[in-house]
């Protein structure tokens, strides 16, 4: 088995580890708001390992009360990033402390899950 067979197959093992990770907490490396703006609750979700990685999404906290859908980008991973859309009534779950998974867009041949909540 080459390397990049093992490292895939090793990341598929943990797809229910990595995608059961989400965090709330104050984001004090980019002042706040995920874009280095203010000084609010950013939150933050890490995705399930597929293709051998996994990204991460965050967004303000204050996006929860928006009155339209809004759209992310992931963080970069072997060259490519995913888009995750958040509609109205999904932010709402996550305002009211309900959970929200959604999937990717599809780059590189493959999509990923990401679980969205905020903490008790």
């Amino acid at each position: 088995m080459d390397r990049r067979t093992f490292i895939i197959k090793a990341g598929q093992a943990f797809p229910v580890v990595a995608g059961a990770v989400y965090v709330i907490g104050c984001d004090s490396d980019s002042g706040g708001d995920g874009n280095g703006n203010g000084n609010g609750t950013t939150i933050v979700a890490i995705s399930t390992v597929d293709a051998g990685h996994s990204h991460r999404v965050e967004f303000p906290e204050s996006d929860l009360a928006s009155s339209s859908a809004r759209t992310y980008n992931s963080s970069s991973s072997g060259g490519h990033t995913h888009s995750v859309v958040l509609s109205e009534a999904q932010l709402d779950t996550i305002e009211n402390g309900g959970s929200v998974t959604v999937t990717s867009s599809d780059s590189g041949g493959h999509t990923h899950q990401f679980t969205f909540s905020r903490s008790n």
